[in-house]
């Protein structure tokens, strides 16, 4: 375990809370896709940011890692004029996904839908959760278009 937990940005958020965010967490690294590397630089964390290609695949033994330790942090939508950070653990993510799976009696032949805004996740804790459940082999997640979101028909 690094230490490390992650911090979901929305690209299309105003560019002054993004450097809120930015300037309150000042992240080791900005992972992002090539069409944001732009509005990174105009915030000052060019020298942070890189794509995954630029990264590869990462080879390294992982120790275990407890409950507690944090795997990412969500903000607030800043009603007092700041975003403040919120950790989330470890077991409190397990927990989410066990607890939905339970209470809607999913399993693995379930898929459910990760909405997307553009071709970037929003950056929130519901939109998350459909990639864990998929990446705990409870369901299978589809990426749909937020524009077909409120068309079920056109999911056909």
């Amino acid at each position: 375990f690094s230490g490390n937990y992650y911090v979901p940005l929305d690209p299309d958020m105003p560019a002054k809370k993004m450097q809120m965010i930015l300037e309150d967490c000042d992240p080791v690294m900005i992972l992002g896709e090539k069409e944001n590397r732009e509005k990174v630089e105009e915030l000052g964390y060019s020298e942070r940011f890189h794509t995954m290609l630029e990264v590869g695949v990462l080879q390294c033994d992982l120790p275990a890692v407890g409950g507690d330790a944090p795997v990412y942090m969500v903000y607030t939508s800043g009603s007092t004029g700041k975003p403040k950070g919120v950790l989330k653990s470890h077991a409190a993510v397990i927990s989410y996904i066990e607890a939905f799976c339970s209470t809607f009696e999913l399993d693995d032949q379930d898929i459910i839908d990760v909405l997307r805004k553009e071709q970037a996740l929003y950056a929130s804790s519901g939109s998350m959760g459909s990639y864990w459940l998929s990446l705990m082999d409870a369901t299978r997640a589809a990426e749909i278009q937020r524009k077909m979101a409120n068309k079920p028909t056109s999911l056909d």
